[in-house]
């Protein structure tokens, strides 16, 4: 343990406590205090806390009696060299983000992400009538605001599902088989086909005021 005075020049002196271990002979570094801030690997901290290393990731583990002590435990936030951040929670369970003392987001153990819910589905967002759930905007002046569903090789399907508490209450799909798009109406069968011709194909009564052909 040592302390280094910083500045004795003007009568209100300034001085660093400084904590250093020693492995094999070599005395190194670990934390610093230098007013009211601590420095670990470094002896100037410009916050409160700050955690430096040379040439390797720093990271920040926060563990208790039930996650265990070991490196591979608990909560962590890991600054790398590459400059990337990542917030990990070594343990089976979930990652929360609290404002207003109020859960705003949770991250499953499994994957799963809910925005204002505990989520059941990949992404699970929650929200009021009187506010947009969901708002997709595109940043230049006149753009195309495309919003894209995307399945995964060429022989799958698209859908959204418009659902109630009771169950699914209509659909839209796109058929990438046979390439079509399908609308249904109360419930999730087929109403209305579009195919890759743009022939359309009604299931039941149509009722027109105006034709044009």
């Amino acid at each position: 343990i040592a302390v280094t005075a910083l500045d004795v020049s003007n009568g209100t002196e300034d001085a660093r406590l400084d904590f250093t271990a020693v492995t094999n002979d070599t005395f190194n570094p670990t934390m610093s205090i230098t007013g009211e801030k601590v420095g670990i690997g470094t002896n100037n901290p410009a916050r409160k806390l700050t955690v430096w290393e040379q040439s390797a990731e720093a990271v920040v583990q926060i563990t208790n009696g039930t996650s265990g002590a070991g490196a591979d435990d608990g909560f962590q936030i890991i600054h790398y060299t590459s400059g990337a951040t990542q917030l990990l929670n070594r343990e089976n369970s979930s990652l929360t983000l609290w404002t207003n003392n109020t859960e705003r987001a949770h991250l499953t153990a499994t994957g799963l992400f809910g925005i204002g819910i505990t989520p059941t589905s990949r992404l699970h967002v929650n929200g009021t009538s009187s506010a947009h759930v969901i708002t997709a905007r595109t940043a230049d002046s006149n753009g195309n605001c495309i919003v894209n569903i995307l399945s995964e090789g060429t022989t799958g399907a698209s859908r959204l599902l418009f659902s109630d508490t009771a169950a699914n209450d209509g659909i839209i799909s796109y058929n990438h088989s046979v390439r079509e798009l399908v609308f249904g109406a109360g419930g999730t069968g087929t109403d209305l086909t579009i195919n890759s011709t743009g022939n359309a194909k009604f299931v039941g009564v149509v009722t027109a005021t105006q034709f044009v052909p």
